[in-house]
């Protein structure tokens, strides 16, 4: 995947509720809908049921949102994880305009090879992936907004 460009590409669906702007869960242990349902939901605040990581807290809302769709730590619970690798649960996308609501997409903003921060794609609408997050507690802002306000990030984008 070129993390340098974010070119334009076929979109998907076109409304956010189409055909293809929620992917069919793979295993029925996978509920994106539920994932979407909590990031719409906490998007502003805080579940008191977690840890907060003051003002960094995305990684940590990213993981809220996948527990609430079905998914389980990586190696069982997360006091039993002894690295932080990838856990190939998820694939790559090549572009950032094929992210579908539900996927995942992560910035280098020093293209050191380091993530720094997380985001989830909420919706999809005229071709354009929206994403929701945590840090500075922001909804459904374009794909198109993001890279512009960064022109200069790698992105790492990622099928749930």
């Amino acid at each position: 995947m070129d993390h340098s460009q974010a070119t334009p590409g076929r979109a998907h669906s076109d409304h956010p509720t189409g055909a293809g702007a929620v992917k069919p869960a793979a295993t029925a242990a996978y509920s994106y809908h539920q994932m979407i349902a909590y990031a719409d939901k906490y998007w502003d605040h805080h579940n008191s049921a977690y840890r907060t990581y003051g003002g960094n807290d995305c990684t940590n809302f990213l993981s809220q949102i996948m527990l609430a769709g079905g998914w389980k730590p990586a190696g069982g619970s997360i006091i039993q994880r002894t690295s932080n690798k990838y856990s190939k649960r998820t694939k790559s996308v090549r572009n950032v305009y094929d992210l579908l609501a539900s996927d995942v997409l992560q910035a280098d903003w020093n293209r050191n090879n380091v993530v720094d921060h997380s985001m989830f794609v909420t919706k999809k609408y005229r071709g354009a992936p929206y994403l929701t997050y945590h840090t500075s507690d922001t909804h459904n802002k374009s794909v198109k907004k993001i890279i512009s306000d960064h022109p200069h990030t790698w992105w790492y984008a990622h099928r749930t």
